[in-house]
């Protein structure tokens, strides 16, 4: 009987299948070709501050030091380069620039403005006034990540790709089934999907769904990631990715155009170049009301698990946290408040 069935393969369910991977358990991933994982599309962004309030992310420092850890064992082992260190650099208006100035001598804020500068050019880009330079930010690879991973775990006999029903488990004391197949635990990692799960309905979710746009442009090269209302991110020479919309109504999987078109105008903010949509896609985020992670276990049955909400922050948030869920199951340590699903209880 293997110790785990794992439900999800996006971040979360990956995270968690390498965390068990690293204490020698046993698994098998489920993988639903039919569900649209966030994680797929994601630009898979790092960045240590909140550019609304320019303020350092929740648990930052905390935070990059076991995410370049696990990314790093991840590339060595998986033999892909998945760690793409680019600095972020912000666009800054003349209203916004003074905030700016004030936030660079903040010592806590001020160590991740590697660069404040008032006078600036960067080719293919419109004027701007003054630009932030972000320290320790950049973006992973997240579709080679999945896709060597689960060449790994499928090698193993630890991946299936199946269509899950929740109706298919059935909960016992000192193992569940799925299928017929008994496992001594399960632990959902369902990402948007989750708000479907009828055991953890008392997560409050409020789920957004996102649009990406892949651009072709020839005569343009950054060796950053511009931000301004949108992310622009060069991923190989000629091809660059534009994004993200942030919508919380008209949570389905189709293209519309309002999207394309907000897309569109925001890029066109940036660039002064020509360029053409080669893609547009989209997908839905699992985040929480509260913007934190949710890891525990079930009111009822201990041998029902919960890892998800991992949101727009989840290259940062998932890593520290799947090692902290695992952690908690080996009892070994107790989960933070701030992230355990009780907070909802």
């Amino acid at each position: 009987m293997k110790d785990y069935l794992i439900v999800g393969q996006g971040l979360a369910g990956m995270l968690i299948a390498n965390q068990l991977i690293q204490n020698k358990q046993s698994f098998l991933a489920v993988a639903d070709k039919k569900q649209i994982a966030a994680t797929t599309i994601a630009a898979g962004m790092f960045n240590p501050l909140v550019f609304r309030r320019i303020t350092k992310s929740w648990m930052v420092d905390e935070l990059l030091p076991e995410m370049y850890t696990t990314f790093r064992q991840l590339e060595e082992r998986l033999k892909a380069k998945l760690i793409y260190p680019h600095p972020i650099v912000k666009l800054i208006s003349q209203e916004e620039y003074p905030q700016w100035v004030k936030k660079e001598k903040d010592t806590d804020v001020g160590k991740y403005i590697q660069k404040l500068e008032r006078e600036n050019h960067i080719e293919g880009i419109h004027p701007f006034y003054a630009s932030a330079t972000i320290a320790h930010s950049g973006y992973m690879d997240l579709q080679t990540l999945l896709t060597k991973f689960h060449q790994e775990i499928a090698h193993q006999n630890s991946l299936t790709y199946d269509h899950f029903e929740h109706k298919d488990v059935s909960i016992h004391k000192n193992h569940i089934l799925w299928k017929g197949t008994p496992f001594k635990n399960i632990i959902f990692c369902e990402g948007a999907f989750a708000i479907n799960n009828p055991l953890f309905t008392e997560v409050n979710y409020k789920l957004t769904k996102g649009d990406v746009l892949t651009l072709d442009m020839e005569d343009i090269e950054l060796h950053h990631i511009i931000n301004k209302m949108a992310f622009l991110l060069e991923k190989k020479k000629g091809e660059f990715l534009c994004g993200s919309t942030y919508n919380w109504s008209g949570l389905d999987f189709s293209l519309h155009p309002k999207d394309l078109n907000y897309l569109k105008e925001k890029i066109s903010a940036i660039l002064h170049k020509p360029f053409k949509i080669k893609s547009h896609k989209t997908a839905i985020r699992p985040t929480v009301s509260d913007r934190r992670p949710v890891l525990g276990t079930h009111a009822k049955y201990n041998n029902v698990h919960y890892f998800n909400g991992l949101g727009t922050k989840g290259v940062m948030l998932g890593p520290y946290f799947a090692k902290q869920m695992i952690a908690y199951l080996h009892k070994e340590k107790e989960l933070y408040p701030e992230v355990a699903i009780n907070r909802f209880r």
